[in-house]
C-alpha cells in the first residue's frame, strides 16, 4: 500500500464514496445540523458551515480528479508532460483547486483577506511562507498562482499525498513531498535543490521553513536542537513568541539552485486558531480578517554565504515574529500540544 498505485486505489474510490454518502445523507443531515445550530447558536451556524465546507472540498476533489484524468489522457498517459501547453493546463487546474477552496472558505467560513506589501512582477521567486494551520498552506498558490499567474513548485510534507488531487497533479509537476524525519536528509535536500533549478519568469519555488505548526512543546524542542547545533541562534529562537525558528537547510537548497530568484517572505495573521480539527470546530466562523503581508527582497540583498544567509533568514523571521505580535496584540494562551 506504500506504492502510489496502491495508495490511489484507496484515496480515489474513498473520495467518490464520501461524495455519494454526503449526497445521500444531505436530506437528513442538513436539517439535523440546522436544529443543532439553532440550539447552540444560530448566528454562528457552525455545523452547517462545516458541512458546507467539507462538501465543497469533496466535490472540488472529484472535479480535480476527473480533470486530471482527462489531462493525463491528453498527455499520452504522461509521454507529453514536457509539452508546455500540457504543463500549463496542470498549473491552471492547481490554481483552480486552491482558489476554489479559498473562495469556499470565504463563502462558508466568513474568511476575509487583507493583503499588504510588495508584489512580484514576473520575476522568478523563492517564496518563504509562515505556516501555522491547514488553511494557510493554500495561500501561496491561491494568491501568487491564481492572482498573478505564477507557476509554483512546492516543498510539501509527504503526508499530503493522501489527498488524491494533490497526489495526482502535484506529482506530475515539479513538487517534492518531503520526508521530514529521515535518518539522512541529504537525498531530501538534493530533491529540494533540483526543484528550483531552471525557474525563470513568473515561476516560483515555495517552502514553509518552520516545517509544522507551532506549539509550546515544538518550540522548546526547536530551541534545544539549536543549542546543540547553532548555540548562537538558540537564545534568539527562544525569544520568538509566535513562530517556530526556521530550518535553513531547505531554504538554502532552493536559493543555491535559483541564484537569480528574488525572495518573497509571506507572513499572515489570523489562521492561528485553525491548526487542528478540534480548533476548527470550535472557532468557525472566522471572527476577524486574515491579514497577509508580503516582503519582497531583491536577490542582491540576500547573502550567498551559507552562514550569513542563515543569519539573514533568522533576522527576517524575527521581523516576522514582531509583525505578528504587532497585529495580534498581547499573545493569547498558546495552544497545547496535540
Amino acid at each position: 500500500m506504500q506504492t502510489k498505485y496502491g495508495r490511489r486505489l484507496v484515496t480515489i474510490p474513498g473520495m467518490l464514496l464520501t461524495a455519494i454518502a454526503l449526497a445521500i445523507t444531505a436530506p437528513i443531515l442538513v436539517p439535523v445540523l440546522a436544529v443543532a445550530d439553532l440550539m447552540t447558536g444560530w448566528r454562528r451556524r457552525r455545523l452547517l458551515r462545516l458541512w458546507a465546507m467539507a462538501s465543497s472540498y469533496v466535490w472540488f476533489e472529484l472535479v480535480g480528479i476527473t480533470v486530471s484524468g482527462v489531462l493525463w489522457t491528453l498527455s499520452g498517459f504522461g509521454l507529453l508532460m514536457h509539452v508546455r501547453a500540457i504543463r500549463r493546463a496542470h498549473h491552471r487546474l492547481h490554481w483552480w483547486w486552491t482558489g476554489s477552496l479559498v473562495r469556499a472558505m470565504q463563502r462558508f467560513l466568513a474568511l476575509e483577506l487583507e493583503i499588504d506589501g510588495d508584489l512580484p512582477h514576473g520575476r522568478p521567486l523563492v517564496v518563504i511562507s509562515r505556516h501555522c494551520s491547514f488553511g494557510d498552506a493554500l495561500l501561496p498558490s491561491a494568491l501568487l498562482g491564481e492572482h498573478h499567474r505564477y507557476e509554483l513548485r512546492h516543498v510539501l510534507k509527504r503526508e499530503l499525498v493522501w489527498d488524491p488531487c494533490l497526489d495526482l497533479v502535484g506529482n506530475r509537476l515539479e513538487n517534492h513531498f518531503v520526508d521530514r524525519a529521515p535518518d539522512d536528509n541529504s537525498s531530501e535536500l538534493e530533491a529540494i535543490r533540483s526543484l528550483a533549478i531552471g525557474i525563470r519568469g513568473a515561476q516560483a519555488a515555495v517552502i514553509f521553513p518552520e516545517g509544522t505548526f507551532r506549539t509550546p512543546r515544538r518550540h522548546e524542542r526547536a530551541v534545544e536542537r539549536l543549542r546543540g547545533r547553532q548555540p548562537h541562534l538558540a537564545d534568539r529562537a527562544a525569544r520568538m513568541s509566535h513562530v517556530l525558528p526556521p530550518r535553513p537547510a531547505g531554504t538554502g537548497a532552493l536559493l543555491d539552485a535559483a541564484p537569480d530568484a528574488d525572495v518573497l517572505i509571506l507572513g499572515h495573521v489570523g489562521f492561528e486558531s485553525f491548526s487542528s480539527f478540534a480548533e476548527i470546530i470550535a472557532n468557525v466562523p472566522f471572527r476577524a480578517p486574515v491579514r497577509i503581508r508580503y516582503w519582497l527582497h531583491e536577490r542582491a540583498t540576500v547573502p550567498d554565504d551559507a552562514d550569513a544567509r542563515m543569519a539573514w533568514l533568522f533576522e527576517q523571521w524575527e521581523h516576522l515574529d514582531a509583525w505578528v505580535a504587532s497585529q495580534r496584540g498581547p499573545d493569547p494562551a498558546l495552544r497545547s500540544d496535540r
